[in-house]
């Protein structure tokens, strides 16, 4: 695995386990991540996100990620990570920690 993909699986498992106030059961998570690239590698990380986002949405019943570029700024992405439950987004989070240390199981990469 890449640096820059291990950066972004323990980015993503950071902000999805800081600390916040306990949602109620049924509420849905919101998690954005922002990313501000060096020139020059906006179409590896769109490719690597794109992929991501993809893997998710058709493999994660009920949560979606949606990838947004910033139109003035070529290097600012954003990404929108929906749960429908805190235990939706442990589940993911748990499910990337896995992929980032090497565990066996179907990744963003499969095709």
């Amino acid at each position: 695995m890449t640096k820059l993909a291990l950066a972004l699986t323990l980015l993503a498992a950071v902000i999805a386990t800081a600390p916040s106030p306990a949602p109620a059961a049924d509420e849905t998570i919101t998690v954005l991540v922002r990313f501000h690239l060096t020139p020059g590698r906006e179409e590896e990380l769109k490719t690597r996100l794109v992929r991501l986002r993809d893997f998710v949405n058709t493999h994660a019943a009920g949560v979606t990620y949606t990838l947004y570029r910033s139109r003035t700024d070529p290097v600012v992405f954003l990404l929108h990570e929906t749960f429908p439950s805190q235990a939706a987004l442990e589940d993911q989070t748990r499910r990337s920690s896995r992929r980032s240390s090497g565990s066996t199981g179907r990744s963003p990469r499969a095709s």
